[in-house]
């Protein structure tokens, strides 16, 4: 078995973003699955928003923003309303509910951060939130929204 210090960075990322999905199964307990709490996140500094903005600004692909906004409103997480002189488009707004299951989901991620950085001084940890936003941003070519 090689060093755990000989691993290439790609695999440490991959296996500690295996982990916290793994971690992250248990966010069926406030009612989302995968993409809600980011839509949720947008929408709650971007109050009635459009769908094709909630794909942009949360790095999904309309197609999959269409599937989650539809899930979301069937679980009364969101709200819809059609755009006046637009059949397709359609303003999204956050319900109290979604408001609710985002505040459960803080939580519950406030819990997970505290146990993946627990022996990292408070330097560490500042500096390894600014490694992530940089690496996004040398990927993405802008900031995490």
């Amino acid at each position: 078995m090689p060093d755990i210090n000989d691993l290439p960075i790609h695999t440490l990322l991959y296996r500690t973003h295996q982990v916290w999905n793994s971690a992250n199964r248990e966010k069926s307990v406030v009612g989302l699955s995968t993409g809600q709490p980011k839509v949720l996140r947008y929408l709650l500094t971007h109050p009635k928003s459009l769908q094709k903005d909630i794909a942009k600004n949360c790095d999904i692909e309309a197609a999959t923003a269409s599937l989650i906004i539809d899930r979301m409103e069937k679980a009364n997480l969101i709200s819809s309303e059609k755009v006046k002189n637009d059949r397709r488009a359609r303003w999204i707004s956050i319900t109290s509910k979604g408001e609710q299951a985002y505040k459960q989901w803080i939580e519950y991620t406030a819990t997970l951060e505290e146990k993946m950085l627990a022996n990292f001084t408070e330097e560490e940890k500042a500096n390894f939130k600014d490694y992530l936003i940089r690496s996004y941003r040398n990927i993405t070519g802008h900031d995490v929204e």
